[in-house]
């Protein structure tokens, strides 16, 4: 085959323009390649995906509880309403849900609970007093069988007081609290009062408990204070647990 006849044949192999051919490219001739499609996908993510996630930190004067070791869950206290809102509000739940952790509760079933939520995600809980065990919270919302939300309500946490496992574990409290009246308080009574020392104890309970110092204006303070002072004889100090 002629030289020609080779030129001819190697054109009719291609219909458009040769120099748009990657491979055909000279090369001494600096190519800059255009985003591949992988990279025109990464360019997509969002920032937020490629920052490391910050856990949210829960302040001091707020109380960690929780049904084992972990103590995973933070205890809502009216006395520190303010910082435990602003704490909740940051988080996943609470940017998203809005529930009163102030609200005036008419049943008597709230009595047996402490209302808490998760220190992770904010999701709102509540623990039993008897047994530690938490159940979901009356004024979070759930799927209904209709696909509406609906909040769970009070039902839970009544059937939750009727079962064998708290009944069991309020049995065996009552039982330690009066073992314990029955020993009395061992504190020795040699010490004398002193106003000084008085102060100083309670700063160091405030501080050692992470308690806020606004505590002693607190009028239920106050009235424990009163009653302890017309007591006629050594008090004697039950263990409660949370």
């Amino acid at each position: 085959m002629s030289e020609s006849q080779q030129s001819d044949f190697a054109s009719s192999l291609y219909d458009g323009d040769i120099d748009t051919l990657a491979y055909l490219t000279p090369s001494n001739r600096p190519v800059t390649p255009g985003p591949s499609s992988s990279q025109q996908t990464f360019d997509t993510f969002d920032s937020e995906f490629l920052r490391p996630v910050i856990p949210l930190v829960v302040p001091s004067s707020l109380t960690r509880v929780g049904p084992d070791r972990r103590k995973a869950f933070v205890l809502y206290d009216e006395m520190t309403h303010s910082d435990w809102v602003d704490w909740w509000l940051q988080t996943d739940y609470g940017r998203k849900s809005k529930i009163h952790w102030d609200s005036s509760h008419q049943s008597d079933i709230w009595s047996h609970f402490h209302q808490v939520a998760h220190g992770t995600d904010g999701s709102p809980k509540v623990m039993c007093k008897r047994c530690g065990q938490i159940l979901e919270h009356p004024y979070s919302l759930s799927k209904g069988a209709d696909g509406k939300d609906q909040r769970h309500g009070l039902s839970t946490m009544k059937r939750h007081l009727t079962t064998a496992g708290c009944q069991k574990a309020n049995k065996g409290h009552n039982a330690e609290i009066t073992e314990f009246l029955k020993k009395g308080d061992d504190t020795p009574t040699e010490a004398t009062f002193s106003q000084e020392g008085w102060e100083e104890e309670i700063l160091s309970f405030l501080s050692m408990n992470r308690l806020p110092f606004h505590l002693i204006e607190h009028p239920t303070f106050k009235s424990l204070i009163n009653m302890a002072r017309s007591a006629l004889s050594l008090l004697a100090l039950p263990y409660l647990l949370l």
